[in-house]
């Protein structure tokens, strides 16, 4: 079953050929490739992408500067194959994850809209984290098939969210779909790249995530405005690598 594998690039061009050239080294007949260009130098990207064009199933769009969120919906409106990864700048399919997509789909798909896998993030060279997602936790988007029938039955990310559109998204719909989780990693990130600075608009978002978790108000607004501030402070006091721990471990993700 072929795959449809969006690249959203925002001003990253030099992560974005990494991300792009570990989906080609295993992109199968009738996979296609969109890359949605959200850059401020849309030539420097051009220049970069001159070696994808090999590729048949590649696309490229181009968008105005914006969030995320915009360009995710570009390239899922884009899409023509019956399965949706979505694969940001900067994020890396693993080597062996486009086989274990297909078996997966193969086995599962036809009852399963969305299969969820594990996702690794890399602290250094020596050190990574695993998340494992559960029925209940946030879903580590990158690691995400989904059928694209499910955005034509419950539309696209609401793009007025800057921070948490895609996991909104996904919480809505959960109780309304069959899914699956896999216990496979399929792709990797520098989590490092994420940002560790107290965001109020960011802290809103959580807050309404933390409330579709099934937190009452005290617990929601501690989880979302409390520790994250707490998480800015650890960031300063002991660094990043313990404090993005701390911070991904009250988003309810599962660190191994």
């Amino acid at each position: 079953m072929n795959i449809s594998f969006i690249v959203p690039c925002f001003n990253d061009q030099t992560h974005m050929v990494k991300t792009v050239n570990s989906i080609l080294k295993q992109v199968e007949i009738g996979d296609e490739l969109i890359l949605v260009d959200s850059s401020s130098d849309q030539q420097l990207t051009k220049q970069l992408s001159i070696d994808f064009y090999d590729f048949d199933g590649f696309s490229y769009i181009y968008m105005p500067p914006h969030c995320i969120y915009p360009a995710q919906n570009a390239g899922i409106k884009k899409a023509k194959n019956k399965w949706v990864q979505i694969i940001n700048s900067a994020d890396y399919l693993l080597d062996g994850a486009r086989i274990a997509a297909s078996e997966a789909i193969k086995k599962y798909g036809s009852y399963n809209e969305i299969i969820i896998f594990s996702q690794m993030a890399t602290l250094n060279e020596k050190e990574v984290l695993i998340f494992r997602p559960d029925p209940k936790s946030i879903w580590p988007h990158q690691s995400i098939l989904i059928k694209k029938v499910v955005h034509d039955n419950f539309g696209l990310y609401d793009e007025s969210y800057s921070y948490a559109a895609d996991q909104i998204f996904l919480f809505k719909i959960r109780s309304k779909i069959n899914f699956i989780i896999m216990d496979f990693v399929l792709t990797s990130y520098d989590i490092l790249r994420v940002s560790s600075r107290f965001n109020l608009k960011q802290c809103a978002e959580l807050n309404l995530l933390s409330k579709l978790r099934g937190m009452n108000f005290i617990s929601s607004f501690i989880n979302a405005y409390v520790f994250p501030l707490l998480s800015s402070i650890l960031n300063t006091l002991i660094g990043r690598s313990l404090a993005l721990r701390f911070k991904f471990w009250i988003r309810g993700m599962s660190l191994d």
